[in-house]
């Protein structure tokens, strides 16, 4: 014969993390409740039930009572306490109540627990099952959470008795879960953003090893002269053989005349067009998970935190594409402070996110979840998948970390780099003078100047360190694009079966953003370009 106690504890305190965002105890609270009590119950060797210190607490001030609490759907649901406590005597009484049954409790124990929290006989407490199996079910029944797991069938209209109820408890405790929809926001981080992401890299390869390929000095100091690919013919020569050639030959040599001109010309285009794109998905990010708007898709904590990571690593990957298209910019004589601040204020955004996600963790989002999802069965609270914690789950995005610090050591090596060159540009003004006796005029350079600059020089600094962003840049944008890739295939795997995800008018202007880029490109191409003297934009750095 098995002899039931109880025992009180109190409410969790410690927390845990889910893909690194710290998960509040009142998070793991709920997924206990749901779906652990009744197995974690059944399995204690000593067979002792516990319940929660301040559980049981329907609106009453003066006292606690579990017989109204676990009674209603409005109150047993309100809180994880509640409805810890709920599930815990419920359990116990489909062991000690029906007939036959040789399991019973201690009756010293129940007393001290009525007195707690004042219920009547553990009687009461076989129905409360009843509304947890339609809450459960109408949960998964909405397609948004995902799908309900077939063992829950067998309990979709079967009332739970002493013989079912351990099965009962496998069944929320291993497979109901199972099924939760990742829930993955379309407009934040869908394929079409995705995609948008995997085109701005690819542009940037392009265009930065269009102009390596093409530039003296880049071609000479950072590629490590990987060789003259076009031709050095003269001017006049290259005219005389276009008017001879005709048709497809003389475009191509227009094309080949014009291409330089038209990358370069293109560099700045792009650097703010994948600018304002990184700072507007940036913000986006920003203000939807931590000012918690526009995210109507999201109706669980794990999707919630899958989300948030996802962001902030798609805006870490955005940032390494400027950093090597801000140098190809330096390296062409194009680069300025406004296409410098474009890059510090992703730096920025990126740091933000961070910083909000690491404070704040996924605290906020419950209260955010209650306004956004109700099931009538659950009291008009938010569905038992709402509370599916899958810590096993990954974001698909293997780098993250490594470009993260890349991006921190490349912003360093850019402040560096950009305060060396004013100190020298400051340095190397000239002072201008007048003689009255003579009128003339004359420059005299500012002494220091030219020592500093000879110093940088000698030690080769600004090639050292152009060099170092060039490779750090290749490889950041290089392991970026590897995650893009992963994480695509990884969504199109997981909802192919589903019709694969959906197109929204946000994913396709994520995507369109691009066009315009391209197209005055290959218009630069085909008629003329801006810069119509390459030798300009080749000179060396100081």
């Amino acid at each position: 014969m098995v002899e039931w106690r109880f025992r009180i504890i109190g409410s969790i305190t410690t927390e845990k993390e889910l893909l690194g965002t710290s998960i509040p105890p009142e998070w793991q609270m709920w997924e206990e409740a749901y779906f652990k009590r009744v197995s974690e119950t059944l399995a204690d060797s000593n067979h002792t039930a516990t319940l929660i210190n301040d559980g049981c607490d329907n609106g009453d001030s003066e006292q606690l009572n579990c017989t109204k609490t676990c009674s209603s759907a409005e109150y047993m649901f309100k809180s994880p306490q509640n409805l810890w406590n709920c599930m815990t005597l419920s359990t116990v009484a489909m062991k000690v109540v029906p007939e036959p049954t040789n399991d019973t409790v201690n009756r010293e124990s129940e007393s001290e627990m009525k007195d707690k929290f004042h219920f009547g006989s553990l009687r009461d407490f076989r129905y409360p099952f009843g509304k947890v199996r339609k809450c459960l079910w109408q949960s998964c029944s909405d397609s948004k959470y995902g799908s309900c797991t077939p063992g829950l069938v067998d309990y979709q209209c079967d009332l739970i008795n002493q013989f079912t109820v351990e099965k009962f408890g496998t069944v929320l405790s291993t497979s109901y879960c199972r099924n939760a929809d990742p829930g993955i926001d379309s407009d934040l981080v869908g394929q079409g953003v995705l995609i948008a992401y995997i085109i701005q890299h690819f542009l940037v390869l392009f265009f930065a090893l269009s102009f390596g390929l093409t530039c003296r000095w880049t071609r000479t100091n950072v590629w490590g002269r990987m060789g003259v690919i076009w031709s050095k013919g003269s001017s006049s020569a290259s005219d005389a053989r276009s008017q001879k050639a005709h048709g497809l030959t003389k475009w191509l040599i227009r094309i080949r005349s014009q291409f330089p001109s038209a990358t370069i010309s293109t560099l700045v285009d792009l650097q703010e067009a994948q600018a304002l794109f990184t700072a507007t998905i940036s913000v986006a990010a920003i203000i939807a998970f931590h000012g918690y708007l526009g995210l109507a898709s999201i109706v669980s904590i794990s999707s919630y935190v899958l989300n948030n990571e996802i962001a902030l690593g798609v805006m870490i990957i955005g940032m390494s594409p400027l950093f090597l298209l801000q140098l190809s910019l330096d390296a062409s004589g194009n680069a300025s402070m406004y296409t410098l601040i474009f890059v510090f204020l992703n730096w920025c955004l990126i740091l933000l996110k961070w910083i909000l996600q690491k404070a704040q963790g996924a605290s906020k989002f419950e209260a955010h979840l209650k306004d956004l999802s109700s099931v009538p069965a659950c009291g008009d609270n938010p569905g038992a998948m709402s509370y599916c914690m899958n810590y096993g789950i990954t974001t698909g995005l293997g780098y993250t970390k490594q470009s993260f610090i890349l991006g921190h050591v490349l912003i360093a090596l850019l402040a560096v780099y950009w305060i060396l060159r004013y100190l020298v540009t400051l340095g190397s003004d000239s002072v201008v003078y007048y003689s009255r006796g003579t009128g003339s005029w004359w420059a005299r350079t500012k002494p220091g100047a030219s020592r500093l600059a000879q110093s940088l020089d000698s030690f080769f600094v600004f090639e050292i360190l152009v060099a170092l962003m060039v490779v750090l840049s290749v490889v950041a944008t290089t392991l970026g694009l590897t995650d893009l890739f992963v994480l695509h295939q990884k969504l199109h795997i997981l909802y192919t079966p589903q019709g694969g995800l959906p197109w929204s008018f946000g994913q396709l202007t994520a995507v369109a953003v691009w066009f315009p880029v391209v197209f005055k490109f290959l218009y630069y191409c085909e008629f003329f370009s801006p810069i119509t003297s390459f030798a300009c934009v080749c000179a060396d750095l100081p």
